[in-house]
């Protein structure tokens, strides 16, 4: 788990097998917790510079690689503005890293983690689990690329019915071509589970339509799914 030159990522693979490791929020309260991890992000910001390229793991491991898992939870949750969005999500995007090794997930080339997708709740704490939820829910819906869909409904396949519409809300009913779609995911995963319990740590290398199409649990609904992308790319138009 290289980090850039300079940076450790000690913490954050101890993390992987120990989830209850206590170092970065010994004892401090959460908002204090807070207040510390901001002044490491301002500190190793300073450190790194302007130029380096945060599209790659070794600069998310820069910047977490010294946080445990309750720090990382803390600010992925975080409502206070303390941290920016891009902050925050590469706390979530770690602690989902974390959790996909600790499930023996692929832990070869970085550029592979590009297609992994999965909530890696097992890292936070269960009474902040909801609300990282919600960030990483809000932040997807934002994207309404395949893969970003494929991720949210995952999420909520993985809680099942009534805890997802506690989590997320009901858009069962919503008009929106958007969550008309993310409903036929959830739909088109929930089928599959009956059949294969494992479904939903099973998307890897789905990133496109085309792949999407291609799924053999999702043939059924193929159908459906072109009328839904054709109703999204006419909402578009009509939104230009």
């Amino acid at each position: 788990m290289p980090a850039l030159e300079g940076f450790s990522s000690h913490e954050f693979a101890i993390g992987i097998s120990d989830p209850t490791r206590v170092s970065s929020s010994a004892g401090l309260n959460d908002a204090e917790v807070l207040k510390d991890v901001r002044a490491r992000f301002d500190d190793k910001t300073a450190r790194i510079g302007a130029d380096v390229n945060k599209n790659t793991s070794e600069y998310v491991y820069a910047m977490i690689g010294d946080l445990d898992t309750r720090s990382m939870a803390l600010v992925a949750a975080d409502t206070s503005g303390t941290f920016s969005d891009e902050e925050k999500n590469l706390a979530v995007m770690a602690t989902q890293w974390q959790d996909h090794f600790r499930a023996g997930g692929y832990v070869g080339s970085p550029e592979l983690h590009n297609t992994y997708i999965g909530m890696g709740l097992s890292a936070v704490r269960p009474e902040d689990r909801a609300e990282v939820m919600r960030v990483y829910d809000g932040e997807a819906a934002k994207d309404t690329s395949v893969r970003s869909q494929l991720g949210r409904a995952s999420a909520r396949v993985t809680l099942g019915e009534e805890q997802s519409k506690s989590v997320f809300g009901d858009i069962s009913a919503s008009t929106n071509p958007d969550d008309k779609m993310l409903s036929l995911l959830v739909e088109a995963m929930t089928k599959a589970k009956e059949t294969d319990p494992q479904i939903t740590s099973k998307l890897h290398g789905i990133n496109t339509a085309d792949d999407l199409k291609k799924a053999e649990w999702f043939k059924p609904y193929v159908e459906r799914f072109n009328q839904l992308l054709d109703e999204q790319a006419a909402n578009s138009v009509k939104a230009a």
